[in-house]
């Protein structure tokens, strides 16, 4: 992907990452931030043009002297070329992922734990990465006995509270209805045709 090259090449301090962000077209992107704001500069990834760029020119050194670095590299298509290469990793660590679909994927990195990045430039959130497997396993069996609790105790009462609702709505208005509906429609039919009323 190019992401670590970037950084390297541009001995970056900051934390890189790529994400996909609906703000930036839903495409993806290296994102240079800190852990504040993970967006301060922003490269679009299939093209290697600068998407948001550093506009606090007062505010801190080693950004104002990076983004024009970066504006020159992509007029001249350095920058691209950077994206393009391919990343050089030293010894890398397995690492394990826990995502939305509350599924363990395996990633690799090269140091554990945030602001760390994994090789496909994740940022490892210390709640969704685990560097033990039984440790992932623990945290997702966990998390979805939670999560079926809290579903299981909210669904099952707002359809206990409907269906009570319901119910004393139903008998308070109309069982003398009812009543009499059953009794005329079997009983008083039953009774007409035998004979029996009189």
């Amino acid at each position: 992907m190019g992401w670590k090259t970037v950084k390297d090449h541009y001995d970056i301090k900051h934390i890189v990452q790529v994400d996909t962000r609906k703000e930036y077209g839903d495409v993806p992107v290296i994102m240079i931030g800190s852990p504040y704001i993970s967006d301060i500069i922003v490269i679009r990834i299939s093209d290697g043009k600068i998407v948001k760029r550093y506009k606090d020119n007062y505010i801190n050194k080693r950004l104002n002297e990076l983004q024009p670095r970066l504006d020159e590299d992509e007029k001249n298509g350095k920058l691209k070329e950077l994206i393009d290469a391919k990343d050089n990793f030293g010894k890398l660590l397995p690492v394990y992922y826990i995502g939305d679909h509350k599924r363990i994927r395996l990633m690799w990195c090269e140091h554990y734990g945030y602001p760390n990045v994994t090789t496909e430039g994740t940022l490892m959130y210390e709640n969704e990465f685990y560097s033990k497997l039984k440790a992932a396993k623990y945290h997702l069996l966990r998390n979805t006995k939670m999560n079926w609790g809290r579903w299981w105790r909210y669904n099952v009462k707002m359809r206990f509270d409907e269906i009570c609702r319901q119910f004393k709505i139903f008998f308070k208005y109309d069982l003398r209805e009812i009543w009499e509906c059953v009794y005329v429609r079997c009983w008083g039919r039953f009774f007409v045709k035998k004979g029996g009323v009189k």
